[in-house]
Formats: structure tokens, sequence, C-alpha cells
């Protein structure tokens, strides 16, 4: 029902981020590009057994995953987070988007230019920073596993990875650039689209705490319970009644 997720993804956006990003919103990381649906034997690829996204439906890329995606982009969704598994060129169907055959580099998507850089950002219009998954550098390294961390930063980040999530391992990223890895433009690039999310949304003006006593008073209001108590029944399919 790709109907419904874009639905649903739209919803969310100018339900959390509203009309336009400002002061009042609350901005999203809309994930997993480009989905996490076609898995290769329905694995997780937190394991090597699931590293794999298998399209084996000729067209189904386009036609199915992509479009939830374009919604992030079109209704402003500040961040979008690339999954760790691998778009299999060996044992997918043939795929095309805009009527270019896609020829699949078997890396991860984090580390993957054609999807991040060539498609989603200049194909499909998207302003806001990429932001990995955690645990590309060491651990869900798909397809760069034989590579050096400091060697799979720069991947990641020339491919367009905006923020290398759940690191402190900064000293890979400084090595990388030292190394004439990475540019300092693009550190500039990626720095930059951080900071203006977090302009926008007031975080370095004076009034940004919040009451910790309106706070509770929302956390606790008895109807928002019960909004929140419905969503998730609504979320419940049941595969045997």
């Amino acid at each position: 029902r790709t109907d419904l997720i874009c639905e649903a993804a739209k919803r969310l956006l100018l339900g959390f981020q509203c009309e336009k990003l400002g002061k009042e919103s609350t901005s999203l990381t809309m994930k997993h590009f480009p989905s996490g649906g076609p898995r290769e034997n329905g694995f997780d690829p937190h394991y090597a057994e699931g590293k794999l996204n298998v399209y084996a439906t000729e067209g189904s890329l386009e036609k199915y995953h992509l479009p939830p995606f374009q919604v992030c982009v079109d209704y402003g969704s500040t961040s979008i987070m690339p999954y760790y598994s691998i778009p299999s060129s060996e044992k997918s169907a043939p795929q095309t988007y805009k009527g270019q055959t896609l020829d699949f580099e078997d890396v991860g998507f984090a580390f993957n230019k054609a999807f991040l850089k060539d498609m989603l950002r200049d194909d499909m219009g998207f302003k806001g920073y990429v932001n990995s998954d955690s645990g590309i550098l060491d651990k869900m390294c798909w397809g760069m596993e034989d590579a050096s961390q400091v060697d799979r930063a720069a991947k990641a980040i020339n491919a367009g990875t905006d923020i290398i999530a759940d690191t402190n391992e900064v000293f890979l990223i400084k090595q990388a650039v030292e190394e004439g890895k990475v540019s300092m433009d693009r550190i500039d690039e990626a720095v930059s689209r951080l900071l203006h999310e977090m302009f926008t949304l007031g975080l370095f003006d004076d009034k940004t705490y919040v009451d910790p006593d309106k706070a509770v008073e929302v956390v606790e209001n008895p109807e928002s319970h019960k909004k929140a108590y419905k969503a998730h029944l609504k979320s419940v399919v049941p595969l045997k009644n």
C-alpha cells in the first residue's frame, strides 16, 4: 500500500514539523531510504544474513519503494536516514528510475553515491541532511567490510552522508580530511545543513528551554493517553484472529 505509506509520511511531517519548519516544529528524520522492505529472505540487515536488498520484481524500486520518500522530500523532511543494506545487482530484477536503467554499486546505502547524491539529492530534490544509521563504521558496514574505518568514513561522507550517527570517533573524519580523502568544502557543506536546521528551530535563541511543569502537564494529559492508545490499536495488524 504505497499510497497509505505516502499519506502517513505526509501526516507525520505536517503534524510534527508543521506547514513550515520553525520554532514550534519538531524536526523529523524519515527512514530508511530507499525503504526497508525488499530484504533477502526477510532477514534483518543488522546482521550479515540480511545485508542484501533484493528487488525481485522488475521496476519495483521506483513503483513501490521510492514514492513515500518523494513525499518526504516534498513536505520538507529535515533529515533522511539510509539503511544498512546493499542493493543487490546480482539478485535483483532490472530496475529503472525516470527511464534510466539503474546499475547498483554493491555497498550499503550510507556509502552509496548513486542513491544519496545522484538520486535523493539531485533528482528527487532533497534539501536537508542525510543522517546515517548507527554503526556504519564498525558493525553494519556492508560492502565495505574490507576497508579501514577511515576509508569507510570517507566513502560515506563523499557519497552524501552528512552525519555519521552514534559515533564519537571524530578523529576518523579528521584523519580522512588530513589524508586528502575528504575535502573541507564537503565537511563545511555537511555542517551547514545541520546548523541551518538548528537555527531554523530556534535552538540558539535565548528562550529555547521548555517549562518542565508544562511538559509534565502535557505528557500526563489523559486525553493524550487516549489518542496514543487509539493510535497503537490502529497500528496492529492481526495475522490470525
